[in-house]
């Protein structure tokens, strides 16, 4: 649902630490909902799992978003993977793995019997 609430979303422009993200007029519905608590904490997760660092995010109406006609209405929303690669290749970003802990002795190893 959240890969369809950023379909028309596009980008804008980062000030400071905040990603603004606007949307067209007609995507108005789109934007009130993913500006609900859980969505953009779930885009704020997203953010910083593929930028590395903690990013605030704002929503914006605004007439240089570009219309559903103009971005392909017709094609399917994507689902939270492709909207996570979306921002990998416009971020030229990638996943940050969190390491283990030092004193996690990591995977048993296996055993082998002799019979």
């Amino acid at each position: 649902m959240l890969g369809a609430l950023l379909a028309h979303a596009q980008p804008l422009a980062m000030d400071g630490e905040t990603l603004v993200v606007s949307y067209p007029a007609s995507a108005a519905f789109s934007k009130r909902k993913v500006e609900s608590q859980a969505n953009r904490e779930r885009v704020m997760e997203a953010l910083r799992q593929i930028s590395g660092r903690s990013l605030a995010v704002r929503f914006e109406l605004g007439e240089h978003a570009a219309e559903p006609a103009e971005t392909g209405a017709a094609d399917p929303p994507l689902d939270e993977d492709e909207v996570i690669e979306r921002m990998k290749e416009l971020f030229d970003a990638e996943d940050v793995l969190e390491q283990a802990p030092a004193d996690d002795p990591g995977e048993p190893e296996e055993s082998s019997d002799n019979h």
